[in-house]
């Protein structure tokens, strides 16, 4: 009973970790794709390590959920306003 706890804590603190830093990342450059993949991986495997350097690196940012492309797209034209679709396609699609 006392290994499924530390694993259930382990993954909660790892799942706390990679929406910490999936919404520092995506605040600070949400025209980006990020992978959720990668970074939820990365996450799990450091558990309260990264949940506590996360905290301290990144802030209170929050995110379970990365943007969709749309809404990358409406947050690279603000950014950029003079340059049009088909270069975000190309380098941020």
């Amino acid at each position: 009973m006392i290994t499924f706890l530390i694993i259930v804590l382990w993954l909660s603190f790892g799942f706390v970790g990679y929406a910490i830093e999936l919404g520092y990342f995506t605040k600070r450059y949400p025209y980006h794709d990020h992978n959720p993949i990668g970074l939820l991986a990365g996450c799990l495997i450091f558990g309260p390590i990264s949940a506590l350097a996360a905290f301290i690196m990144w802030g209170p940012y929050f995110r379970v959920r990365p943007l969709t492309k749309e809404q990358r797209w409406n947050a690279f034209n603000e950014m950029f306003p003079s340059l049009g679709r088909s270069y975000f396609e190309r380098d941020h699609g």
